[in-house]
């Protein structure tokens, strides 16, 4: 891989934050890297992107390679090539539903979690004049009631963490820990047209299919600029790159785009109705434990006789002895006796708002379906998940509660003015819920709950982990007890010490607690 800055996009976001996409690293060459990759399959010996030669014959003979794999559809060939983008002054609306609402991407993004929120870090979509400037004042509202909260909260926020480290208390000096843990919190009220800058790596393949779905994005006006200019980037480098490609779809050529025409009322009070106040409900399952342990003994050739169904579930999910269960690298989907874990599927109906299901999303062995925003929100009836820090302050969630009313009001004005329904639900709050279908198998749940079990992993996303765990343990018993967090998981493989945060130690010796028994505020 060559390591270039071949300089940057950028893209005129007036009175907003600087938008920008930099190609930062590639593979040169990506189109003839497909063509050898190709040629490589029907010929006695491999074929290196070098090895092709110039001539005008050999040209005109790897476009038609080129062309015949692409309309095929023989697209592992353009997967090996990728590309690193930095992308600035992007919004979440459209990192979240867009860049990563799919599997095949990774990104490493700024958190809100832990860096402090600008008012000036906004995307502003396409608005009249009078729109753009009421736009911007409910914006900047946002930025000073987060402001306003960060600093209500702060007492709840000490409270709770010299809860979980008394010992702290008497040393103090702890006062940037807890303004984040009230910062955490607040940024629930940040709209989601507040800005991010991330690295995003995808390979050539994703970017074709990012040209072909961009018009179909919720956000369209911001996702066809931003593709665009990854395009263009990677023009620069070779020209005739999209020459394979077809038209994009259209909105209108899009069942999921062209159906949107409003609030649904209807489904979400069925919808929440089936929850019944839970974050997450175990819907189905597909499989059970016969099935892994049929799977467990087909992965090492053995028979019931030679190896019982209490020993088939510990080879498989416990630590003791699959050590590959508590490594950090999670090397389970290169095991063929952990991959008997892909033969349990489960199916989830949850409610998170856009905030937690931002992180839930990063799961991407887990795919998920949720009605675009316009089909869930509703002008007349505020809607928004309540943090538990902030259910713990009467004075909290009265500001809170408040404020979520006022941005309501300020966006049913747009709206009657004649706004766009999709530039005006830019100004929804983190705290908006999402209301999902998620389907995986028990191999991809299983690192996830490891991972969101922790302490250290966001309040509302470690109350469904543990929801789900529960339930799991509850229809499937016997693998469910084996389901921890990643401390208790160490500790059963004899790692010391059980937590492998170092500094980060969450303060609660999750390995010694009952699961049934943790709750938690910050």
């Amino acid at each position: 891989m060559a390591v270039h800055d071949i300089g940057q996009f950028d893209l005129n976001n007036s009175n907003g934050a600087p938008l920008r996409v930099r190609l930062l690293n590639y593979f040169e060459r990506p189109t003839d890297i497909s063509v050898a990759a190709a040629m490589s399959c029907y010929s006695s010996k491999l074929i290196a992107p070098q090895d092709l030669k110039k001539e005008r014959s050999e040209l005109e003979r790897r476009a038609k390679i080129a062309e015949r794999t692409f309309r095929a559809g023989h697209n592992t060939t353009r997967q090996h090539a990728h590309f690193q983008f930095a992308l600035e002054g992007v919004s979440r609306f459209f990192i979240w539903s867009f860049l990563h609402d799919h599997p095949f991407y990774n990104s490493d993004q700024v958190s809100q979690r832990y860096v402090h929120a600008k008012p000036e870090n906004i995307f502003i979509p396409a608005l009249s004049p009078n729109g753009r400037k009421k736009f911007l004042m409910l914006a900047e509202r946002a930025f000073d009631a987060y402001e306003y909260l960060t600093k209500l909260l702060f007492q709840s926020a000490e409270n709770a963490y010299y809860g979980r480290f008394p010992s702290r208390k008497k040393r103090g000096n702890f006062e940037k820990e807890i303004l984040k843990k009230a910062q955490e919190v607040s940024r629930y009220l940040l709209p989601i047209c507040s800005t991010a800058h991330l690295h995003h790596t995808i390979s050539a393949l994703t970017l074709h299919r990012y040209r072909k779905m961009a018009e179909t994005s919720e956000c369209m006006e911001e996702a066809e600029r931003v593709i665009r200019a990854m395009c263009e980037e990677v023009e620069r480098i070779e020209p005739d790159f999209f020459r394979c490609d077809t038209e994009p779809f259209t909105a209108e050529s899009s069942i999921e785009t062209s159906s949107v025409s409003g609030k649904d009322s209807e489904w979400v009070r069925s919808f929440d109705e089936k929850l019944n106040g839970r974050i997450s409900l175990l819907e189905g399952i597909y499989g059970g434990e016969d099935i892994l342990c049929e799977a467990v003994r087909n992965a090492l050739g053995a028979t019931k006789e030679e190896l019982s169904d209490e020993i088939a579930l510990s080879f498989a999910l416990d630590p003791q002895f699959n050590p590959l269960l508590a490594d950090s690298l999670n090397p389970t989907y290169h095991s063929n006796l952990s991959r008997a874990l892909s033969f349990i599927r489960l199916t989830f109906v949850k409610k998170l708002s856009i905030s937690a299901d931002s992180q839930n999303q990063r799961h991407r062995m887990i795919l998920r379906v949720r009605p675009p925003l316009a089909k869930t929100f509703d002008s007349d009836k505020p809607d928004f998940v309540i943090p538990q820090l902030i259910a713990e302050s009467k004075a909290a969630e009265d500001y809170y509660e408040t404020y979520m009313n006022e941005l309501w009001d300020g966006m049913r004005e747009l709206l009657n003015d004649g706004e766009a329904l999709l530039a005006v639900l830019y100004l929804l709050p983190n705290a908006f819920p999402i209301r999902l279908r998620e389907s995986g198998d028990l191999l991809s749940f299983r690192h996830k709950w490891a991972m969101r079990l922790c302490l250290n992993a966001q309040e509302e996303i470690w109350q469904a982990a543990k929801e789900e765990v529960l339930a799991v343990r509850k229809e499937l018993p016997k693998i469910g007890k084996y389901i921890s967090p990643p401390c208790s998981l160490r500790l059963l493989r004899g790692l010391t010490p059980a937590c492998p945060e170092g500094k980060g130690y969450c303060g609660v010796p999750v390995w010694k607690k009952n699961l049934f028994e943790l709750n938690r505020v910050i």
